[in-house]
């Protein structure tokens, strides 16, 4: 199993439609590229971990791991897996 990280988003209206992931390896985001939402899902059934990257400060960090959710149109999307105290939506990570 590998882990990967989500460093940034792509939203046309309310859908998203891309993230900008890579690899997570000894601390460190390798070759994040964009992908498709739906690589990002085959990536979490595959049981690999996929996991936010929040950036402040200048500093990156892991955050809450991704699940996959149905979307309204019948496919699936990706959400955050944390608790509901937390307040931190996937809208919330970087745009590109």
């Amino acid at each position: 199993m590998s882990e990967y990280c989500i460093e940034a988003v792509r939203y046309v209206h309310e859908d998203l439609k891309a993230v900008r992931m890579g690899q997570w390896q000894a601390g460190v985001l390798v070759a994040a590229q964009e992908t498709p939402v739906a690589q990002a899902v085959e990536r979490i059934e595959a049981r690999d971990t996929v996991r936010a990257l929040l950036i402040a400060d200048g500093r990156a960090e892991t955050g809450p791991r991704l699940k996959v959710v149905p979307d309204e149109h019948g496919g699936k999307t990706l959400a955050l897996d944390n608790a509901p105290d937390e307040c931190l939506e996937l809208s919330d990570l970087q745009r590109f």
